[in-house]
């Protein structure tokens, strides 16, 4: 729990086969090594963004939600903590509902965390990246004070955030699973539960 709340400070995951040359050599550009290298300085950057939002923002709120929408693929992930079953029960303007309610819960959690941290010394490093299938995952450790590091694994496909892996917890499988634990406390209607998500 202590590694899932950290995480919130720096915030909220294909394999693909072809025969034709040409095509899988434009397939593999997410593992070539310019790639992987932009994609680690894109978390560093996401990071040291974050960072700078816990301590010096005067609307940390508002500045944490349009760093999650500019970085995260909120699309994605949305559509996978959701899960095709229920996506197939809603509406475009339910989902777009969820969407935005999902950015606010998340927005909303991640700013009262921030306050617990404002004036420590975090420090957020990426230390390495391995390709996986379309995506490049993105090893870095967070440090707050003197306690000991949290690994984070950060998955990034074409320049945004799917998921982040906290000591090896997947944070949208704990999404996911909250949505099927409240659908089933709600008899199965997923309408019910996005209407009163908030």
């Amino acid at each position: 729990m202590k590694a899932i709340k950290i995480l919130c400070v720096i915030s909220a995951l294909f394999l693909v086969s072809v025969s034709d040359v040409s095509a899988k050599s434009a397939d593999n550009t997410a593992t070539t090594p310019t790639t992987i290298e932009s994609e680690k300085e894109f978390v560093q950057n996401v990071g040291n963004e974050a960072l700078k939002i816990i301590n010096s923002s005067s609307q940390v709120s508002t500045d944490l939600k349009k760093l999650l929408k500019e970085n995260f693929a909120i699309e994605k992930i949305v559509k996978y903590v959701l899960g095709k079953k229920n996506l197939s029960h809603l509406n475009n303007d339910e989902v777009s509902k969820f969407t935005e309610d999902f950015m606010d819960i998340q927005t909303d959690a991640y700013t009262k965390i921030f306050s617990n941290y404002k004036g420590k010394k975090v420090v957020f490093t990426v230390t390495g990246a391995t390709p996986k299938g379309e995506s490049i995952l993105v090893s870095s450790t967070i440090r707050v004070s003197s306690n000991k590091p949290i690994s984070v694994v950060w998955q990034v496909r074409k320049g945004k955030i799917v998921d982040a892996v906290v000591e090896s917890v997947s944070t949208r499988e704990i999404l996911r699973q909250n949505i099927i634990d409240r659908v089933s406390n709600a008899g199965g209607d997923i309408k019910k539960v996005v209407k009163h998500i908030k």
